[in-house]
């Protein structure tokens, strides 16, 4: 109990000390509120980015970790492929899987006539394994496999193309040739990459097999397995998955069960924590230059203040009760000046020109996925700590060092 009144009253003390000198305080802190907010600011966006280039990667293939099966060979195409899975996957009973059959051709009428569309014939977990966002509406459930008319997701693009129709007044789209009828639109898949122009729909396999697909040429017909395993994925799960899909076929016959998701690679952030530690080398540049000027306004102000640590010294203050006030001194100031700093960039961040004018189409996924990189303040806040003990720490050993009769007698 009297170790913590002890640090309250020498915390108050820096307080009024503080107050007292304030324009001397602001002054010398302005340099530390600029480095504090340099480096919320660069590790935050640095945390952003690869965060905007995982979603991106889960979006193209799948999260970590994600395995695909897929085979081929003589007399052996996707029907006999999906077929296959059907045996097997419940030995698995994996939560996340899905057939895959994308950029199947078809064609809508638009007001500007026939135009040709990518058709990606997928399961309900497809939007799970993919991160899929919506712009606007919902992605497939078990209700909709019942439907006789089968409901149909489309892509930003093609939204746009149809005048951003609400999905409340249940528009559709017409095909024309194979599967021609009308299809109810449920969901607007957001546009994953600028390049991402390309009209596209995506429809339940089943139902799309039953109809679209039932007038093709099934020889054309390829597609794939995926499954979100998760990141304890082991590499005897895919060696038994292989030899199930393999158990009796023939040797010409190829089944290959890989992963496919950018976490495979390992590492493929890696630019971006080279850009971390670059950002934060310049932090602590900044941050240094930073406690040279509060440290020369300490300085200065030190000597002004030698015969008040006189007297305190004279009336019973100790070294150490002279040391720790000025030290927290400037710690509590350093340590305003850092939240300070935190709270305007989080602030910045927040607001949506500033996050798309420094992080282009990027930052619409991350905002919707991210809030802001508490990992940053975290940073931000220890780093304003560390300036406040060092710039500290010199004015105080001057104090403790000084003779009480020669600061008496200055």
């Amino acid at each position: 109990m009297k170790k913590l009144t002890s640090l309250a009253s020498t915390l108050t003390e820096s307080w009024q000390e503080i107050r007292t000198h304030k324009l001397r305080v602001i002054l010398g802190l302005f340099g530390v509120f600029v480095a504090v907010a340099a480096m919320t600011l660069t590790t935050a966006m640095v945390s952003l980015q690869e965060k905007s280039q995982i979603i991106v990667s889960e979006k193209n293939s799948g999260r970590i970790a994600t395995v695909q099966v897929s085979g081929w060979g003589e007399g052996f195409g996707w029907n006999e492929l999906s077929q296959k899975w059907e045996t097997i996957s419940p030995r698995y009973n994996f939560s996340h899987a899905s057939r895959v059959v994308e950029y199947m051709p078809g064609n809508i009428q638009l007001p500007s006539g026939v135009t040709p569309i990518g058709i990606n014939a997928v399961d309900i977990p497809y939007a799970e394994i993919h991160r899929q966002q919506l712009v606007t509406g919902r992605w497939f459930n078990q209700g909709d496999a019942s439907l006789v008319s089968p409901p149909v997701i489309i892509s930003e693009a093609l939204w746009n193309t149809l005048g951003n129709p609400s999905i409340d007044s249940a528009p559709s789209i017409e095909m024309v040739g194979a599967g021609a009828g009308k299809y109810r639109i449920i969901g607007v898949v957001e546009k994953v990459n600028v390049w991402d122009e390309d009209p596209r729909v995506w429809m339940l396999y089943d139902q799309y097999m039953s109809g679209i697909g039932e007038s093709m040429d099934k020889t054309y017909l390829s597609g794939f397995i995926r499954i979100w395993v998760g990141e304890s994925v082991s590499e005897e799960v895919i060696a038994n998955l292989q030899a199930d899909m393999k158990a009796g076929l023939s040797e010409e016959i190829w089944i290959d069960v890989s992963r496919i998701d950018a976490g495979m690679w390992g590492g493929f952030t890696e630019g971006l924590q080279t850009m971390r530690l670059i950002a934060l080398v310049i932090g602590v540049v900044v941050l240094f230059l930073g406690v040279l000027a509060l440290l020369n306004v300490q300085l200065v102000a030190m000597k002004q203040r030698i015969r008040e640590i006189g007297v305190r010294r004279a009336f019973g203050a100790t070294g150490g009760r002279v040391f720790s006030t000025i030290m927290l001194e400037n710690v509590v100031a350093t340590v305003l000046a850092g939240i300070v700093a935190i709270a305007v960039v989080v602030i910045l961040l927040k607001q949506r020109p500033i996050m798309t004018w420094l992080m282009g189409t990027a930052a619409d996924m991350v905002s919707a996925e991210y809030s802001f990189p508490w990992d940053a303040a975290v940073i931000g806040l220890v780093a304003s700590v560390i300036a406040g003990a060092l710039a500290g720490l010199i004015p105080a050993i001057m104090a403790v060092k000084a003779k009480v009769i020669d600061t008496i007698r200055i």
